[in-house]
């Protein structure tokens, strides 16, 4: 499994997304998700253009991806001292204070993406 965030253009979430093995080109990413959505919800395109989108996410990754999380469930150094907010992915990341765990719901956390251009 891997996890990390969708960023198209006004629409920033959380999101997770499998990896399976096939011989001869090793791990390969699927998003049966994004390929249901595209059935369901991309109607400005035609039937053959849905099924080459939902086939598309059998192998690829759109460019509007970021990858935070490539080995589930891992230790974190330093370890926490409670239980994790979220055992499976690492998207938001954890907090915690000498007390107490942070869930989610008691932190604000904000993704700002800058476009950099690449080097020569």
């Amino acid at each position: 499994m891997e996890s990390g965030w969708n960023t198209f253009p006004e629409a920033k979430s959380i999101h997770d997304w499998s990896e399976i093995y096939l011989e001869p080109w090793g791990w390969v990413p699927v998003d049966p998700y994004m390929g249901i959505y595209a059935m369901q919800y991309a109607n400005s395109l035609s039937p053959q253009q849905r099924e080459e989108l939902r086939d598309f996410y059998f192998g690829g990754l759109d460019q509007f991806r970021i990858v935070a999380n490539s080995d589930h469930n891992q230790q974190l150094t330093p370890p926490k001292k409670f239980f994790r907010s979220d055992t499976g992915r690492f998207s938001k990341g954890e907090l915690e204070t000498e007390k107490r765990n942070l869930y989610f719901d008691q932190f604000n956390y904000r993704l700002d993406l800058r476009e950099i251009d690449p080097q020569p």
